[in-house]
């Protein structure tokens, strides 16, 4: 079914209405994920007390899902709620 139908009240059909709120859910757990890194980034950069061998252990691992936070999660957001990969 086409996105951009709608009923004869204007309203979008339930099965677009069903994407929107599963693309909100996904992007909100791609915000936090970047959020949550950065965050961890940020306070070993900042604080010296933070700056020991395991903590840059811990910001590469960091740097990494920020890397797949932005690259690779968005893409998989896309695909999963348009249902580009399933067959029809």
């Amino acid at each position: 079914m086409d996105a951009n139908i709608t009923n004869m009240t204007g309203e979008p059909p339930e099965d677009v209405l069903e994407y929107r709120y599963w693309a909100t859910v996904l992007g909100l757990f791609v915000m936090a994920t970047l959020f949550g890194n950065i965050l961890v980034v940020l306070a070993v950069t900042k604080v010296k007390a933070l700056q020991s061998v395991t903590n840059y252990l811990i910001v590469s691992l960091a740097i990494a899902d920020i890397t797949v936070g932005t690259l690779v999660m968005p893409l998989a957001v896309y695909v999963e709620v348009s249902g580009f990969m399933s067959p029809s």
